[in-house]
């Protein structure tokens, strides 16, 4: 879990202010991080659930009711449910189909590329990839809509293997960018 949070916790129990500005402001920017890597929400959208977020943790550690002994995971846990509320009463009012976030929780790597804050992250973790594995991620990357079969017969392999590689090489990359937008922020 963030040490961002853990230090707020410890700020807030030592009656520490100028502590607790300082982690409050890094706390919010994990929390926004998280939203917008792990559920792609939008950045307005993020920093108000992070402020709500951190706002309910602060008032149930002064009135002392905060007993969670992870405030990392309660924290990360209140800031995901503001957020698929705010998410839901949006789509609700506009008609618009709801995504499941428990089936997808975050963004295919290729659709990344559409958010310039998440570019740097990524291309860090193509160029951990393996040759391979970067030659053929390169050919997705370059054009989402590119079919299985064409990559199969340039690499001479079968188009279920290409969509198994893909697969494996998308979950290395989400695991990677989550982790860069955790230490890094926006």
């Amino acid at each position: 879990m963030p040490s961002q949070i853990n230090s707020l916790v410890n700020a807030l129990s030592e009656k520490n202010a100028k502590q607790v500005s300082y982690w409050l402001d890094q706390s919010r920017v994990v929390l926004v991080d998280y939203l917008r890597c792990k559920y792609r929400a939008p950045y307005e959208d993020a920093q108000d659930c992070a402020q709500d977020a951190l706002l309910i943790l602060m008032d149930k550690f002064e009135e002392g009711i905060f007993t969670d002994k992870h405030p990392g995971a309660y924290i990360l846990a209140t800031a995901r449910h503001l957020y698929f509320k705010i998410y839901r009463d949006n789509k609700q009012k506009s008609g618009e189909e709801i995504i499941d976030f428990v089936a997808e929780p975050s963004p295919n790597p290729e659709e990344i590329l559409a958010d310039s804050e998440m570019v740097a992250a990524l291309k860090e973790c193509v160029k951990k990839l393996n040759d391979k594995s970067r030659e053929l991620i390169a050919f997705f990357l370059k054009d989402t809509k590119v079919k299985a079969e064409e990559i199969a017969e340039k690499l001479d392999t079968s188009p279920g293997n290409i969509w198994t590689r893909k697969h494996r090489i998308n979950k290395q990359l989400q695991v990677c960018i989550e982790k860069k937008m955790e230490i890094h922020g926006p």
